[in-house]
């Protein structure tokens, strides 16, 4: 199906978000759409996608100058490319993305505005916020009052933003979970040696503020011969690299980030996957990270902090945690092998929202 030019606005580096790149490539795969897609250069920009055009506008990492700097140059340049192509159909993620599309929309009035949220924000977090953030979230009110599309990854964040914008009909408000395309992951997966050391591996960013770095690591100290941990990362503090680096592990290995779509074949000499959030805001509390599902698509069993309180309601729905998990204070387990992958996909979780883009109804099995 042919479908007119749709714009997609998300400020922040594609490559640091696998969820729109999943996005992109599933609408792709789904429909002959044009596609115009408004970002930030990033460290990387590797990710392209059929009938899509991808502009890149000044990157915003560095010091506050560069970053206010940015965001200027993002909302005139796509303001003026949106005023430009006249677009009836905008997609918008996160707060940081509004400034140019609520301008937009009150020059041209008559469009259909679908806002999906990566993150959840509360209000004391937006209190607390610079003056600019907050009237993002000021001009996001009234943008989404008009929208045709709301949507969060799970259904604590979407009765939590409920609450947030009362005013907000109920029935446009939808749950998009941030799950890997079927295709993400077609390596066969190596065997496990039963007679060596279990193989952990972290991805992400690392700190120790929002993350039980330290208390996993003390507790690598004390299991030495039975477990090593890979770390792998272009994103640490420097106090996490201190610390690391002061606990001078042989366990423990800092490895350099790769590229989203080679991670199932980096990730499959692996037995368990970690996620270290300590769940400081409600955002990380109410939160199913994009690595659990990811590693539990490669088949690995997945540890993670017991403070995730959406990760552990979501796995007990599946039937897949394991609840004689003791090995860490404070940590839970999910087994890869209960796990059904062909259910837990991209093109399942967004099925709903790009049929309700390109107007049809739900097709897809």
């Amino acid at each position: 199906m042919r479908v007119d030019l749709v714009c997609l606005v998300h400020f922040f580096s594609l490559e640091k978000y696998p969820p729109v790149m999943n996005f992109i490539s599933t609408l792709n795969k789904q429909c002959s759409i044009n596609l115009m897609v408004f970002s930030t250069r990033g460290t990387e920009n590797w990710f392209k996608a059929n009938n899509t055009r991808i502009i890149r506008s000044l990157g915003y990492e560095g010091a506050a100058f560069k970053r206010y700097s940015a965001y200027i140059v993002f909302n005139v340049g796509v303001f003026l490319r949106l005023f430009f192509y006249q677009p009836k159909k905008i997609i918008v993620y996160e707060t940081i993305s509004v400034f140019p599309v609520w301008l937009y929309s009150k020059i041209i009035g008559s469009i259909d505005i679908y806002v999906h949220f990566h993150e959840f924000i509360s209000d004391s977090e937006v209190a607390s916020s610079s003056l600019y953030v907050k009237l993002l979230h000021k001009l996001q009110r009234s943008l989404l009052v008009k929208a045709k599309w709301v949507s969060h990854t799970n259904k604590d964040r979407i009765a939590l933003f409920s609450e947030q914008y009362p005013e907000i009909d109920t029935k446009i408000l939808k749950i998009v979970p941030n799950y890997p395309m079927k295709n993400w992951n077609v390596e066969k997966r190596e065997s496990s040696d039963l007679s060596t050391q279990k193989k952990l591996v972290y991805v992400g960013a690392v700190d120790t503020e929002t993350m039980y770095l330290s208390h996993f690591c003390e507790w690598l100290k004390k299991n030495k011969k039975g477990y090593t941990l890979d770390i792998i990362t272009n994103n640490m503090t420097k106090s996490a690299k201190e610390y690391l680096e002061c606990l001078n592990l042989t366990n423990i290995k800092i490895l350099d980030s790769a590229h989203y779509y080679y991670l199932p074949k980096l990730l499959n000499k692996y037995d368990i996957g970690i996620v270290l959030y300590n769940g400081h805001i409600p955002n990380y509390i109410f939160n199913l990270p994009n690595k659990v599902t990811e590693y539990l698509h490669i088949g690995l069993d997945v540890w993670y902090p017991k403070s995730l309180e959406t990760t552990t309601n979501w796995a007990k729905e599946l039937n897949i945690i394991n609840s004689a998990f003791n090995l860490v204070s404070d940590f839970n387990a999910i087994n890869a092998s209960d796990f059904n992958k062909s259910e837990i996909n991209a093109e399942i979780a967004l099925e709903k929202m790009i049929n309700k883009l390109i107007d049809i109804k739900s097709t897809y099995i």
